[in-house]
Parts: structure tokens; sequence; C-alpha cells
């Protein structure tokens, strides 16, 4: 089951449920179930524990920041009216002083009635730079399996893959560029069982 089935079916399950996620005692994200279904609110956002983004850790961090951020979107059934606006108070340092200054030129309530796919790329062109992107495509054309580690290797492509989608965009060829990395034996073994 991919991770997309699995979340779609916790949203589910979810919404026939109730909107929220504590945080019990042995300090693990669930969701809470009431008897009333309420629509999100920041304190409901807040509570799934969304992830913070300072600005230097890019572009791994922003990656992952999205992801999670979108993740508690999903969960707390956050409206698009709301998602900038709750995702800006989980920005820090760097990424916060951008993020004012957006605010400040456009005015705070353009800010916060920007779409989440545009905000997306003002957030990629800022802190994503096409030299550092280009650095992971050559990262990921010349990955190759070290050693036995697979899960590394595996973790590691899927990695860069995520970040650099129009080097893998088909599915036979993220299958092909992983292949290819492994080591020979490993790759005959693989070939063989295809």
């Amino acid at each position: 089951m991919t991770e997309e089935m699995v979340a779609q079916r916790v949203a589910e399950a979810i919404a026939n449920t109730e909107v929220g996620c504590t945080v019990n005692a042995a300090n693990e994200r669930r969701p809470e179930v009431a008897n009333v279904q309420q629509r999100c609110n920041y304190k409901v956002f807040m509570g799934c524990n969304p992830q913070s983004f300072s600005g230097t850790e890019v572009p791994v961090g922003l990656m992952r920041w999205v992801e999670k951020l979108e993740s508690v979107f999903k969960i707390s059934e956050c409206t698009d009216n709301d998602r900038v606006k709750f995702a800006s108070c989980t920005l820090s340092d760097g990424a916060l002083t951008w993020w004012n200054s957006f605010a400040k030129s456009v005015g705070i309530d353009v800010a916060y009635n920007t779409p989440w796919k545009e905000f997306k790329k003002q957030m990629i062109d800022e802190y994503c730079p096409r030299n550092e992107i280009q650095r992971l495509e050559t990262e990921l054309w010349n990955l190759k399996l070290e050693g036995t580690d697979t899960t590394r290797y595996t973790n590691q492509f899927l990695e860069l893959a995520l970040m650099c989608p129009t080097m893998v965009t088909l599915e036979y060829k993220r299958i092909e560029r992983y292949i290819w990395g492994l080591s020979e034996d490993i790759q005959g073994n693989v070939m063989s069982s295809n």
C-alpha cells in the first residue's frame, strides 16, 4: 500500500469521526474523536504538530516541510482559504523575514489569500535556486549503490527523485534509473526476476 493510499484512508477515517489531532502521554499523534464535527481552526492545525521551516534547510528541508504541511492540511481538513495563513505561522528565522517582507509588500489580507499552489511556487523560487536543483540532478544522475546498504541507496534515490521530478517523470524511467545505480550482481538479479 502506498503512502498516498494510506494517507487517503486515514483522512477518510478521520472525516467520518472528528477533525483533530492530539498528543497522548506516549507523545504519539492520534485522531481525537468527538461527537461534533468541527472545521479546522488554528488550534486544531497546530495540534497536528506541523513542521517549522527556517529557510536554511533547503531544498530537501523545504520539500519535507511542504509534504508535512500538506499531510496536516488533509488530516485537519484545513480549508484552502486558511492554508497560507496557517502555514505562515510555521515559518521562522529567514523564512519568517521573507514572509513578513512579502506580506508587507502586498498587504496581509492579500498575502493570506494567496492560493497554496502559488505560495509553494514562491517558496521554491526563493529557496531552491536553479543551480541547487542542477546539483541535485547531477547527484541523482551519478547515484550508485555503495556496498550493500540498499536501504540507504533507496532512501537517497527516492529523496533525489522527489527533488528532481523532471528527470524521472515516467515510472519506467524512475525504475530504469534506480536499477542503473545498483551493483551489477544486484542488477542481474533484479532483471532476471522481472
